[in-house]
């Protein structure tokens, strides 16, 4: 996963760019460390969010897998997809 790589998520609506990698987190929150984050953001509502990598790219649950026709949480778009939506 790079900055400025596009991925879609496991539903279909929303595609996203990441804007960055590997980020730590070591403020106030009760003393937890959150290492390894990605920063994403939306780009039909321009929303951004934070996430832990493992998190964000996990394997999603069989249930999930059979419903939505997709094993992992995002995947990157293919060169196909990046020109169909004009992001290539």
């Amino acid at each position: 996963m790079e900055v400025g790589e596009y991925y879609k998520h496991f539903k279909g609506k929303n595609i996203y760019k990441i804007l960055a990698t590997n980020v730590t987190y070591t403020g106030e929150s009760a003393g937890v460390e959150l290492k390894d984050l990605v920063v994403y953001q939306n780009i039909i509502d321009k929303k951004i969010f934070v996430r832990e990598y493992t998190e964000l790219t996990e394997e999603l649950s069989k249930e999930k897998q059979e419903q939505y026709g997709r094993k992992y949480r995002i995947e990157k778009l293919n060169e196909d997809e990046l020109e169909e939506l004009g992001l290539k």
